[in-house]
């Protein structure tokens, strides 16, 4: 129990930087001290609370592919960039699946581990929205230039204390708005309706101001993906995609004509902004000759910025692709190991929607908690051609949380089994 009250407070630190906010607890390391303690306590807990799974289990992927990393770095391009800076990184994330995979063995702790991620990650979006309406606060900007003007561009991103860029915090923006709709809109009452619809008109708005074009169009893809894993009709695929166009449009009158150019720079490459989503694309092509280097082995896991600087002479930037960037830092190999354990966590928690639905709790908690990560993995996965990557704390975050789903699905489904018949005894009648 300690250990996952423990968790918990790592969770809130990791995700609001309160080693930001509070210099102190960075002096004293707080997140390492947290960290190694939840490891200790989990330990001595023992391990039979931990899951047993049967297939299908992306622990074991999980494993192989950390494995892999660990002995691909002596033929990795370098070596002495994973060992300083990558491995730190990734085992920064990588904890998050184990944690979450042993600590949530109860409903009533992925109750309360659910919704102190999703307290963290709006406080996250509603921060920068208020420093916006009331002071003007916007983080970060763009500029490019069009019809041989340079244009500069405000965009909406993370707090002073947060560090997340406008297409993130568009990317968190949309994660939020899938849990907050499938855990606080479907089959609730008209309260936690109304708190739900106010709360993802916020984030709408707020998700505009990042001027981040792929959240625009992730957005449509997560109420197609939403739609069909709830519901698989097409009419109400059509009525939802009609409602969030016509919010959209209403919200649209109040951007800054700037803005509005961006967005409009989607298709009509001659606005402002356009050549900044042309020369997206472009890099992706441009991004392949790096592989060649060591296509195997890759350069090295978290070296995908220094890859940039190096071979491509530009600003040392992570690869604004996932699978891109997998290539470059642990080759074909590692890109196909990674590749694996995802599709183990999609098994993972399609297998639980499964129990769910066969122990007839389509509309309890868990069965909601299930469909919004079901939705959250598959729109990540569409999310990332735009964005990275390998060392982002999501990929094991709900790699975990699905993992522990399916636990405990496949307990709920256990014991609301149907009794066996009682077979009356020699010489008894019924």
């Amino acid at each position: 129990m300690l250990a996952y009250f423990l968790y918990l407070t790592l969770l809130v630190s990791y995700f609001l930087h309160l080693t930001s906010r509070f210099p102190i607890l960075a002096q004293i390391r707080f997140d390492l001290i947290l960290t190694g303690l939840v490891f200790l306590f989990t330990l001595l807990g023992g391990n039979s609370s931990a899951p047993k799974l049967r297939q299908p289990n992306p622990t074991t992927r999980l494993l192989y592919m950390i494995g892999y990393i660990l002995l691909s770095i002596p033929f990795v391009y370098w070596p002495g960039s994973v060992i300083r800076y990558g491995l730190e990184g990734l085992l920064k994330v990588i904890i998050f699946y184990f944690f979450t995979v042993l600590l949530l063995t109860t409903e009533q702790r992925l109750k309360t581990f659910t919704r102190v991620f999703l307290l963290c990650q709006l406080f996250r979006i509603l921060e920068p929205t208020y420093l916006h309406v009331t002071q003007g606060y916007w983080g970060s900007s763009a500029h490019t230039r069009g019809l041989g003007i340079e244009f500069s561009l405000d965009r909406l991103s993370g707090a002073p204390h947060d560090v997340i860029n406008p297409n993130q915090l568009g990317w968190l923006i949309i994660t939020t708005s899938i849990y907050l709709y499938f855990l606080y809109w479907v089959k609730r009452s008209i309260v936690p309706r109304l708190c739900a619809l106010a709360l993802v008109l916020v984030c709408l708005y707020a998700l505009l101001l990042t001027g981040s074009r792929s959240s625009l169009l992730t957005v449509f893809v997560t109420i197609a993906i939403a739609v069909h894993l709830r519901y698989r009709r097409a009419s109400r695929l059509l009525v939802a995609a009609a409602l969030v166009l016509l919010v959209t449009a209403v919200v649209a009158n109040h951007l800054t004509p700037e803005l509005t150019d961006r967005y409009l720079s989607l298709y009509d490459r001659s606005r402002p902004g356009g050549s900044t989503a042309q020369g997206r694309i472009d890099s992706l092509y441009s991004g392949f000759a790096n592989i060649l280097s060591n296509p195997i082995f890759g350069h090295g896991v978290g070296t995908s910025p220094e890859l940039s600087g190096y071979l491509r002479d530009a600003k040392p930037q992570p690869t604004h692709n996932l699978y891109l960037e997998t290539l470059e830092e642990v080759g074909i190999v590692g890109l196909i190991l990674f590749l694996l354990y995802i599709r183990e966590v999609i098994r993972a928690i399609r297998t639980a929607a499964i129990h769910c639905r066969s122990s007839d709790r389509r509309n309890s908690f868990l069965a909601n908690v299930i469909t919004a990560t079901h939705t959250w993995i598959l729109m990540h996965l569409f999310y990332s051609i735009a964005i990275f990557g390998l060392n982002s704390w999501e990929w094991y975050f709900f790699g975990g949380l699905s993992t522990a789903c399916l636990a405990l699905a496949a307990r709920a489904g256990s014991t609301t089994a149907a009794p066996p018949q009682l077979v009356p005894a020699v010489g008894q009648t019924r």
